[in-house]
């Protein structure tokens, strides 16, 4: 979870505890997993806190969805121009259709409504 700059600060004391080389993968492994640090994870499964419902994106995967967001946006913009050519109605429409439903598509898989 994302948490105020206060509230970082407000943690002042570690915990610690000693485990194999595969428990450490493994609660790496599962914290990676959520989109969390393994302390955030750790956090979030010992304070009985909800974990995500949908793992997060790395900032590289969150970056490529936008660009994707912004160039579907882009097309949509040349294709209300071509809407506007009296020869290319159905064209634009189905091409409009198509941007729309990768778009809806996107959202849905970063778990946002467009």
């Amino acid at each position: 979870m994302n948490n105020s700059g206060s509230e970082k600060r407000a943690r002042n004391f570690t915990v610690s505890t000693r485990t194999t080389e595969n428990e450490k993968k493994a609660i790496r492994a599962r914290a990676n997993a959520y989109g969390l640090s393994v302390g955030a994870f750790i956090r979030e499964v010992t304070l009985d806190k909800p974990l995500p419902k949908q793992p997060r994106f790395t900032k590289e995967q969150g970056q490529f969805v936008a660009l994707i967001l912004s160039s579907l946006g882009n097309m949509m913009g040349h294709i209300r121009k071509l809407d506007q050519d009296q020869h290319a109605p159905d064209l634009s429409k189905a091409l409009a259709r198509e941007i729309l439903l990768l778009r809806d598509q996107c959202f849905k898989v970063i778990g946002r409504k467009p």
